[in-house]
């Protein structure tokens, strides 16, 4: 569903009108025909996911109460779905509307040509400042709703922020501007590469760091925390942010044009802003000094040469 919602964000903006038309039909059509079954699709591997042995899944669940009923457990899914699918509606509009303003309104030919950028930065923004929310809201949501503070912040802002920010990720796949890399073949071969490392590493990371860790749930239940003392997290620090930026350089490569680069010089600047400013700021205070040693020795996002081996062997699970 999603390559094919791209593939109407790639061709949209430079088709004309009744060949618009037409695609907007055939994206009408397919909905109504096989949204339904996506739904149930989704809705009935959430329910599966629900009752597996998955790590850190347990402790998940009893922190937010919603998931121990079956509906809750479809909401969570669908509800990041949604937003993902709307975030890149946004995009497909609000890109042309700008090159309009800036373009033929304002006369700002250069600006123009950055507008899928710009687009680009305020949802990254977004996602951070709602993201921001779970860790700045957490004592006033303790003080007045209890152990359901955490609930209320994961539904209300750590939900929209992942999901907005995966938003970012997809766009970069259909992102106009002037063409950069012409090397095709090669390209590609880059992209699979990033794209596999990229599912690697995410999917190594929630098995040893677990659901919970994912849904910053000891941030909230510090007391009930632990350093996870793992040797992929003695290579990089943020494996499953390392695995989304891969992914994220993957896409950009694959779309290969100046505006794609450019938003991913931003996106790498956001993470990097976001764990020093936030993430990693707390984690010091809950830790001490032993994360900051730790910090010290590991880096975040890409293992240093002399690891090279050793994190692909872990990354493969092979160490």
């Amino acid at each position: 569903m999603v390559l094919y919602f791209a593939k109407v964000l790639r061709f949209a903006r430079d088709a004309e009108a009744n060949e618009l038309k037409s695609l907007w039909q055939e994206w009408k059509d397919y909905l109504t025909y096989n949204l339904y079954f996506f739904i149930l699709i989704i809705s009935e591997s959430l329910l599966e996911a629900n009752n597996l042995d998955l790590p850190g899944f347990d402790i998940l669940k009893q922190k937010l109460p919603i998931m121990n009923q079956g509906w809750g457990v479809i909401v969570l899914g669908i509800f990041p779905i949604g937003i993902i699918v709307f975030t890149l509606l946004t995009f497909w509009f609000v890109d042309p509307f700008l090159v309009l303003i800036f373009k033929q309104t304002l006369g700002l030919n250069f600006v123009s040509s950055q507008t899928p950028v710009l687009a680009q930065t305020l949802v990254l923004l977004l996602a951070y400042y709602l993201l921001s929310k779970v860790w700045g809201n957490k004592i006033q949501y303790l003080a007045k709703y209890g152990m359901h503070g955490y609930q209320r912040a994961i539904i209300l802002w750590y939900i929209p922020g992942i999901a907005l920010l995966i938003s970012t990720v997809i766009h970069l796949l259909v992102i106009d501007g002037p063409p950069v890399i012409r090397q095709y073949p090669l390209r590609v071969l880059f992209v699979i590469y990033c794209w596999i490392v990229g599912g690697f590493l995410i999917f190594r990371a929630l098995s040893y760091f677990g659901f919970d860790h994912m849904f910053v749930v000891y941030l909230y239940f510090p007391e009930e925390s632990r350093l996870v003392n793992q040797r992929l997290y003695s290579v990089v620090r943020h494996p499953a942010y390392s695995g989304l930026i891969h992914i994220a350089i993957g896409a950009a490569f694959l779309s290969g044009n100046v505006n794609s680069f450019i938003s991913i010089l931003i996106f790498l600047v956001g993470e990097y802003l976001w764990l020093s400013l936030v993430e990693e700021k707390e984690l010091l205070a809950r830790f001490g000094e032993e994360y900051a040693a730790y910090k010290k020795k590991v880096p975040a996002f890409f293992p240093r040469l002399r690891n090279i081996i050793p994190w692909f062997r872990l990354m493969l699970g092979l160490g």
